[in-house]
């Protein structure tokens, strides 16, 4: 009799596996809420300049809630990545709330505390033990490697996806054990298609249904399972080529690395990131943001790249000596399935693992631990017995150790000199690092402190002097202190390395007008509006030069574009007010004054004090 059917006759004698009483309900119910406490200090961290600002200044769409922009969400890429629905909370958050943290991080929180529930049903449906389920779930609660998936507010998109493959595998589960009614297999398609529309890592979600008719004892060739599977099969072709037909994308994935490695190098590169996921899951310390791939001494990688292909060999060597344990490789092969997607088989990216990538695929090493426990104590009851007070002392270990963990992560993630300090201070100094001390030198900056920014932008410049925007940056820094001719040859040095980026220009405009060489920032204004006609400080400047020049018609054309393009700046309407006052339409200068003076712009005020009385 096959798995399937054995279940189905203890659901036809009991209830329905997953309607849980009041006992595991409070239990479920102080996770929760200690989940709440040991993130709670999570809850007031800032937007990062690490994705998260992206969402908000790069897609003006998300910052206005409707439904042509609500197509938008579903037909273009946001941040490298197809994810129409964590895009559209994003919006919602800011139609609602606008940029406030608070909300964000609790919309974060709440769909990782649904998992936790998920999870504790996914087990439960499985095991049909309710303290295993609740344990499994408290432990994904408070796992510190789930930490980024929680508290970076761009790592929504994991805990979304996350969410709705577990309901869909629940959904699927439901199918097996209530012998096929097709309510349930529906169901499972339609949440694994609200998986992919959160995150292409949810194309494994067919492999995980194979893996669990692989525990239910079902004939995998069999005409009926693989006809079942199509549906999700030719979903995740789809979502796939749709994750990868973003050219940012594209570039992102085949970005040539800054340290070269063999062939042979990239086979310990797959096994150290595997080892890396299994090592974490017990020993979670150290963890950090960003994992950079590793320096060659020698022509030789770190030692324990070396050490992990062997830790690989001896775990496959323990599954097969154990393969007539279904529930061993069930778990070993849903950890497997769901990880593969994120393991770098060749070296494309700029970071070589992370926390979040591990999310999911953690629920497949939790199996293999309930099977292993529940293994000892079945093979060996009295050794289970004596010991058994040592395994819960641990767990109460582990567990104090995991929640002070969390508390300390979160804290990493609260703006970008935590986030960044933590990157700098557990990486090696590979060119990767640039973009840290960059991010940290702007932090600076923005926060009265140039003199350190321009430290740390000259210190990403010498670990990585190609990236045009250091410069750039450096040079903002320089302004900021009034030292525009160092800024200025920081400027030309940023156009040499990174010639079609137009705020380059824009910025050089600015400080060469400010130094009174018009000629040239009329032409850098001209260059930075041929790379991007709708920038609009280039239409503010260059309509500043044509005034200074007595060109008031193009002028006030250029002001007049800046409007068009960015209404809500009281800048150009000011500007364009003086422009007319030269030009004697003292009415249209008062309306654009009053335009001003209503946004709040104090010069605007005066100007119409003195002329539109």
């Amino acid at each position: 009799m096959s798995r399937a059917k054995e279940i189905h006759k203890t659901v036809k004698k009991n209830s329905i596996p997953g309607q849980t009483g009041i006992n595991e309900k409070i239990w479920l119910a102080l996770i929760l809420i200690f989940i709440t406490l040991i993130y709670s200090n999570s809850f007031h961290n800032g937007i990062l300049n690490f994705d998260d600002i992206e969402y908000f200044t790069l897609y003006p769409e998300v910052l206005k809630l409707n439904w042509s922009n609500l197509m938008l969400y579903f037909s273009k890429h946001y941040v490298l990545m197809y994810q129409p629905l964590p895009v559209l909370t994003f919006a919602m958050n800011n139609a609602i709330s606008g940029l406030n943290t608070f909300p964000m991080h609790i919309i974060n929180l709440l769909f990782h505390m649904g998992n936790v529930c998920l999870l504790y049903r996914f087990i439960y449906l499985l095991r049909e033990n309710k303290s295993e389920a609740l344990l499994v779930a408290f432990l994904f609660g408070i796992h510190p490697m789930n930490v980024e998936a929680v508290s970076w507010i761009s790592a929504r998109s994991s805990g979304m996806y996350v969410f709705f493959f577990l309901i869909g595998i629940n959904y699927y589960l439901m199918y097996l054990k209530q012998q096929f009614p097709v309510k349930y297999l529906l169901l499972a398609g339609i949440f694994f298609l609200l998986s992919l529309f959160s995150k292409a890592q949810a194309v494994t979600f067919p492999l995980v249904l194979v893996m669990l008719d692989y525990f239910y004892e079902r004939k995998l060739l069999s005409k009926r399972v693989i006809l079942e599977k199509l549906p999700f099969l030719i979903l995740s072709i789809v979502f796939g080529i749709v994750a990868l037909a973003d050219k940012g994308t594209q570039q992102n994935l085949t970005n040539g690395m800054m340290i070269n490695y063999s062939y042979f190098d990239m086979l310990f590169l797959v096994t150290w990131s595997f080892s890396f996921y299994v090592i974490k899951f017990i020993f979670p310390v150290n963890l950090c943001s960003v994992y950079v791939y590793p320096l060659k001494v020698n022509e030789m990688l770190p030692i324990e790249y070396y050490f992990s292909a062997a830790l690989i060999l001896g775990l496959i060597y323990l599954i097969y000596r154990n393969k007539r344990h279904r529930w061993l490789v069930f778990g070993v092969g849903f950890f497997i399935a769901v990880i593969s997607i994120n393991i770098q088989l060749i070296p494309s990216r700029l970071f070589i693992v992370t926390d979040r990538y591990g999310y999911l695929p953690y629920v497949g090493i939790f199996i293999m631990a309930i099977f292993m426990v529940d293994h000892w104590k079945k093979m060996n009851s009295m050794s289970f017995r004596k010991y058994s007070i040592w395994l819960w002392g641990g767990l109460t270990i582990y567990c104090i150790i995991f929640s002070i963990e969390v508390i300390g992560r979160n804290r990493a993630w609260a703006n970008d000199l935590t986030l960044m300090d933590d990157i700098i201070s557990k990486n090696p100094e590979v060119p990767y690092l640039y973009r840290a001390y960059g991010i940290r030198g702007l932090y600076k900056v923005n926060n009265g402190n140039p003199i350190d920014g321009i430290n740390d932008f000259t210190k990403a410049i010498e670990i990585f002097p190609s990236d045009g925007k250091t410069y750039m940056n450096r040079a903002i820094a320089y302004s900021r202190m009034n030292n525009n001719a160092a800024a200025i040859a920081d400027l030309n040095e940023s156009a040499k390395r990174s010639p079609e980026q137009p705020q380059i220009f824009s910025y050089r405009a600015i400080l060469i007008y400010q130094m009174g060489n018009k000629e040239q920032a009329w032409k850098d204004c001209n260059r930075c509006l041929e790379l991007d006609a709708k920038f609009v400080d280039c239409y503010i400047t260059r309509g500043t030069v044509a005034f200074d020049r007595l060109d008031y018609n193009q002028s006030i054309s250029d002001f007049t574009k800046a409007i068009e393009l960015q209404p809500t700046s009281s800048v150009p309407y000011k500007n364009r007010g003086q422009v007319y006052i030269q030009m004697n339409k003292n009415y249209e200068a008062c309306k654009d004054f009053q335009k001003a003076a209503e946004m709040g712009n104090s010069d605007a005020i005066q100007l119409q004090q003195i002329h539109c009385n």
